[in-house]
């Protein structure tokens, strides 16, 4: 068995050239063209697309465990896209055609709502509909760093550029007065700079079981970081459960 990429026939390829083929073996009445539009019409009426995120972590994970509870066939079908993760997602819903819904956090809305960032009327444009889980910051640091205080000038990975963890990483260590110096990249590259030494710390914000941490093994002198629950970030954020 061969994967193929396949695209619809007409604007969007080019139709390949007629070959001229045995007469068939007598078959049902093909459907006619009302009943292609009919049910094109009707599974996109009914299909629900939400973008989610990237394995690094839980988004894409209960994405695809909603569409296996939630799909009826032609009745209602869910889409799960992979997406970057929390912020991109808000950028992506309230932007890109083709998005109904999006996995993001609680801490975007309150932020987005105080810099006014995409007008003053985002309440009106964008509403949470069901609260999912409560993520968990992970902080997988190298030898030395023995707190998050100590990751002040240090280097640390943020993760992937748009993502949640990256943007709530900054509101947290703004909140704590850590002024690290941020990099962007994949956990799978962010682990093997702490192992070498290049980067001290990478963090990644996401439910248990995260599917980047999980695959990690701690080598001597990594380990992973408590943080410390303190009044400052009790606004926006909760203690681990």
């Amino acid at each position: 068995m061969t994967a193929l990429l396949a695209v619809p026939v007409g604007s969007y390829a080019q139709q390949p050239p007629q070959v001229k083929a045995p007469a068939p073996a007598k078959r049902p009445v093909a459907a006619t063209q009302a009943q292609h539009v009919a049910l094109t019409e009707k599974l996109n009426q009914n299909t629900v697309t939400i973008v989610s995120g990237n394995p690094n972590g839980t988004y894409l994970y209960l994405a695809y465990d909603m569409s296996a509870v939630l799909d009826d066939g032609n009745e209602l079908r869910v889409l799960p896209v992979i997406g970057k993760g929390g912020y991109q997602n808000v950028v992506d819903v309230l932007h890109l055609r083709g998005i109904d819904l999006c996995i993001t956090q609680s801490n975007i809305m309150s932020y987005l709502k105080k810099s006014g960032e995409f007008g003053s009327t985002i309440d009106n444009r964008l509403a949470y509909i069901a609260k999912l889980y409560n993520e968990e910051m992970h902080v997988l640091a190298g030898p030395g760093i023995k707190s998050i205080q100590d990751l002040n000038g240090k280097k640390v990975n943020f993760s992937d550029v748009g993502s949640g963890t990256q943007f709530s990483t900054r509101l947290i260590f703004e909140l704590l007065n850590i002024k690290a110096q941020e990099i962007n990249v994949g956990q799978a590259d962010g682990y093997q700079m702490v192992k070498s030494g290049e980067i001290a710390a990478t963090i990644l914000i996401a439910g248990k079981p995260t599917g980047a941490f999980a695959k990690f093994k701690l080598e001597p002198g990594m380990t992973l970081l408590p943080v410390a629950y303190t009044e400052v970030l009790e606004q926006d954020y909760f203690p681990p459960s």
